[in-house]
């Protein structure tokens, strides 16, 4: 995994959890933490602190380590993936037999 793709997993995880709660600027009053550094960890611009991943998972209602937990998006994509990537091996598995088979007759 990248430290965008970790990046990534945190900006989605944050959003999916404040929303209906907080917005941006709540959140960083909640926390403490600037306005800018909230939208720059939301962003993927900003990197983060152990001490603000605290403060977020604090003001969220979260462990931390929920923060970094494969949204269910991100869950049913890889789910979905792994499917098409199967069936299309499977054909071609098939395909392969059947013109074995073919050529031996």
């Amino acid at each position: 995994m990248t430290v965008y793709e970790l990046q990534k997993r945190l900006s989605n995880n944050i959003k999916r959890l404040r929303k209906g709660k907080f917005t941006q600027d709540e959140l960083a009053e909640k926390t403490g933490l600037s306005f800018p550094t909230i939208n720059g960890i939301e962003g993927c611009r900003r990197g983060f602190s152990l001490d603000g991943l605290i403060k977020i998972a604090a003001a969220l209602e979260c462990d931390i380590h929920e923060l970094f937990i494969p949204s269910p998006d991100e869950s049913q994509e890889i789910s979905d993936l792994y499917s098409t990537i199967k069936k299309q091996v499977l054909q071609e598995v098939r395909d392969s037999l059947n013109n074995t088979m073919d050529s031996i007759k």
